[in-house]
């Protein structure tokens, strides 16, 4: 039984359109330890959503009509970043692109994908160096302590917040869905480090779209009711599928045809010795099992639209 026991509030800030995600550990806006458990709660969409790709071209433009700092996306040269670029791009919306290369030499693969994705579609780019080894061994313990952080790449994309001169917006925020046999039923799972950085924002003020696809209620929704979603939750349990982590190349080139499909990296691989190490030592500091949330699919989607068909 899941129990809603205070929400965070986001304050005047608009960490996402209208404030509608709310979120908490064991009651309190903060996590305090390992022992507190997350749980994530969402308000109902404004409106019926439009189908996936328009939403994100929606989406894009209300950021830009609400925010008046100049817009900066990160790009990684993966597909989650691209869809986010590309959005902005169709949209009309002035952006610019930054690229994190981590150093020493271990820049991940796709970078220069992104790189001659933007030289391809002139928009403007820059590279910012990011010694990621130096910062995962001396520097980002004080963020992890401070946040009770079990998962370091929250720490990294509050820092390269830190670092952006300009509203910052992440394309990350997907919808990650599970198969529980159990229950015989799919679960979308929500972890507690992703909110890491709202609080962060929150604290410093600092505004930014730390997750693109979940900025609206309405993107959100339009993604667990796209067909290919619902076609996978109907196959999942015949194809004894885990997670929708390959569907989701299929999904987004269902929706962007003419997207080069690739492997779905995490931007970590070529320093995977130090991160896992430091995840090694944190997850018995701040257990990751207690804080992840999982919201039964078809109650999500009755959460987000109570008013409509689906």
């Amino acid at each position: 039984m899941i129990v809603l026991l205070k929400r965070c509030k986001s304050g005047d800030m608009e960490l996402f359109k209208d404030n509608y995600i709310s979120y908490n550990w064991s009651g309190k806006t903060q996590r305090s330890g390992g022992e507190d458990c997350f749980y994530i709660d969402f308000q109902p969409c404004s409106r019926k959503p439009l189908p996936f790709r328009e939403e994100c071209l929606a989406t894009a433009r209300y950021i830009a009509d609400t925010v008046k700092e100049p817009l900066v996306i990160l790009m990684s040269g993966g597909i989650d970043s691209e869809i986010v670029v590309r959005s902005f791009l169709e949209a009309g919306v002035s952006f610019k692109v930054i690229f994190f290369s981590f150093l020493p030499n271990r820049s991940r693969d796709d970078i220069p994908m992104g790189i001659e994705f933007c030289k391809s579609r002139n928009i403007s780019f820059e590279i910012i160096p990011f010694d990621i080894v130096k910062f995962l061994k001396e520097e980002a313990m004080s963020y992890i302590h401070k946040y009770k952080i079990h998962e370091p790449f929250a720490a990294v994309d509050i820092r390269k917040m830190e670092m952006i001169d300009g509203y910052p917006i992440f394309g990350n925020g997907d919808v990650y869905l599970e198969w529980d046999k159990e229950s015989n039923s799919a679960f979308s799972v929500e972890q507690g480090s992703y909110c890491i950085p709202w609080i962060w924002q929150k604290e410093n003020q600092k505004q930014g779209c730390w997750r693109f696809f979940k900025f609206t209620a309405e993107v959100l929704a339009s993604s667990l009711i796209d067909p290919l979603t619902k076609t996978w939750v109907q196959l999942a349990p015949k194809m004894s599928w885990q997670n929708n982590r390959v569907w989701k190349n299929l999904f987004a080139k269902q929706h962007w045809p003419d997207l080069y499909v690739r492997e779905k990296l995490t931007g970590y691989e070529r320093v995977a010795g130090e991160y896992l190490a430091l995840q090694r030592e944190l997850k018995p500091l701040y257990s990751y099992k207690k804080d992840i949330c999982y919201w039964p699919y078809k109650e999500l989607i009755k959460k987000l639209l109570p008013k409509w068909d689906n």
